[in-house]
Formats: structure tokens, sequence, C-alpha cells
């Protein structure tokens, strides 16, 4: 059976590579973004790869987004057996005092309101199909860091929506995943703040992990997320794991790396 899995910030970093692991399982992917453009070239690579992708063009910061991009997702591919909410925004780094109110509630608006629309309008399917709900977690959710309030809030709340999703719904592995330090867009604004909103040890250790080669490649937790969401035992609902877990890094390689039929 064909598996159909939407993923959110799908138009490049974790989720472009998330999405192009499933392509290659042969998946029917919904890929979701604000960038037309970005999003075609996922969904080039993904048909390349061997899978089936639809774009779904839309700002999951904006009231109601999540829930359509769940339909347009549906009314493209099928009932939907995943959903790897991965969209997020660092922004606004600043500290509370001094935060742009709009934008605080525009951060918690993505990072935590768009994952329970996407959660609410996918249940019906997920339920009935015995689905997996994979959400991106940060250090963020169990961390205090200073100038990051609206993203440490936000992350927290999400790490709280997937234990309750797994209590309200035993049918569906609802997972977080923490990714660790990606070289992505997130970090390099990290690293770009010149407001002094980061402590300064915090702001050191955003340069250091960058100079000294810390940040992995997007595809190293997007290879473990892709197969969470083919694969992740329904005993693991509820917690929050590493991506680079032996059990998951053991299931990835079998899944993705098989051994070739000469040293079969």
């Amino acid at each position: 059976m064909t598996t159909t899995v939407l993923v959110t910030g799908a138009s490049r970093g974790i989720g472009a590579a998330i999405a192009l692991r499933l392509g290659s399982q042969g998946c029917r992917v919904a890929l979701v973004a604000r960038t037309s453009a970005a999003l075609t070239a996922t969904a080039s690579a993904v048909e390349a790869a061997g899978g089936r992708a639809h774009i779904v063009p839309v700002d999951l910061g904006r009231p109601g987004a999540a829930s359509e991009a769940v339909v347009v997702a549906r009314r493209a591919l099928g009932p939907l057996d995943a959903v790897v909410s991965n969209a997020g925004m660092i922004e606004p780094i600043d500290r509370l005092e001094a935060a742009d109110m709009g934008a605080w509630a525009d951060s918690v608006a993505v990072n935590l309101l768009a994952p329970a629309g996407l959660a609410h309008a996918a249940l019906p399917d997920l339920v009935e199909r015995g689905g997996r709900f994979i959400a991106l977690s940060s250090t963020a959710a169990n961390l205090p860091i200073e100038g990051l309030s609206a993203y440490c809030v936000a992350k927290a709340g999400l790490r709280m929506l997937v234990q309750v999703l797994a209590l309200e719904a035993p049918q569906v592995t609802s997972l977080s995943v923490q990714p660790g330090p990606v070289d992505t867009g997130m970090h390099d604004s990290l690293r770009a703040d010149t407001r002094s909103a980061l402590a300064p040890e915090r702001a050191q250790l955003y340069h250091d992990l960058r100079s000294q080669g810390r940040l992995r490649p997007p595809d190293v937790p997007g290879r473990s997320i892709a197969w969470l969401t083919l694969a992740a035992p329904p005993e693991w609902s509820g917690q929050e794991i590493e991506h680079d877990d032996p059990r998951i890094v053991a299931g990835a390689a079998a899944l993705f790396d098989p051994p070739s039929k000469e040293h079969v």
C-alpha cells in the first residue's frame, strides 16, 4: 500500500530532506510551504526519486490555513497516513519587554497553532488508518533561552500537544523529535542577531556550532524523521525522541541502505 504523507516546511532544509526520503520509498507527499517556486523544486526531486508530489502553497501562520492544507492534500492525494509538522520560525529574536507582540503571536501561530490545526484536521484519517503524527521539537522545548521567548513557549506547548494526542488518539502514533543543531536558515538568523537579545554565551555557542563544523546537514535528521514517519512503533507514542537514537539510526539504515544483492 502506498503511504500518503503531508510535510510542512517542505520547500527547503529538513522538510525537503524528509520529503525526498519519502519519495525514495514511493510515497505520495503533499508539500506545504509559503513559496510555490521552491515547493515545485522539491516536488520535482521527490518525483525523480520515485514518489508522487503535490504542492500546497500556504502561509501556516494564517488562521485556518493548516486545516485548508489538509483538505487540499487529501483531495489531491487521498486519505493521509501521516503528518510531519516541520515548519517553524525562530523570530522574533528579542527579549520579551522589547518584543513586537504581533511578531510574538505570529511565532506561536506557526510553531504551535498550525501543528494543532494540522492534527485537528488530519486526525479522522490518522485514527482510521493507524497513522502517525510527527512534530519537530527543539532543545527550546525544555530549555529557557533569553531572547527566544515565543519560540521556547511554542515548542514547549508543542511537546505537550504530542503527549495529549497520544492519550486522546491512541490509534495514532504521535511523537516529537529533536533534530539537534542543523545547518538551516534558523541558525543563520541566530548568528545574525545584532541586537544582543541573546545572552553572550548563547550567541557565541551559535557561532561556534558553525565555525567548528558541528551543524548537521538537513538530511541527517531528515532521514531519521522519514523513517519514523513510516515505521515508528506505536509503543513510542507520546515520547520526545532524539533523531540519532540508535534504534532510529538502525531502522533508517535498514530502510534506506539495504544491502546490495552481491552481499546478500
